[in-house]
């Protein structure tokens, strides 16, 4: 929780949510795979020779994408 608080915008309130949100952060193996799981990146597939974006996945929690979302705004 301290790491979460000493990032500029983050607060006790939102550090609290953001852990409830994930769970355990030792879960993911790195933060590329913590942000796709959140849904804060966008789906990429390559078919061939090109590759393609699509929306953002959504797969984790929506309490904890949410909430980083009003932390950046």
């Amino acid at each position: 929780m301290e790491l979460l608080i000493s990032v500029p915008g983050i607060g006790e309130l939102s550090a609290a949510i953001l852990i409830a949100g994930i769970g355990n952060f030792k879960d993911f193996s790195s933060g590329d795979k913590l942000a796709s799981w959140l849904g804060i990146v966008l789906n990429v597939y390559q078919s061939a020779d090109e590759f393609y974006n699509g929306r953002i996945t959504k797969r984790g929690s929506k309490v904890a994408r949410w909430i980083l979302t009003q932390i950046a705004q």
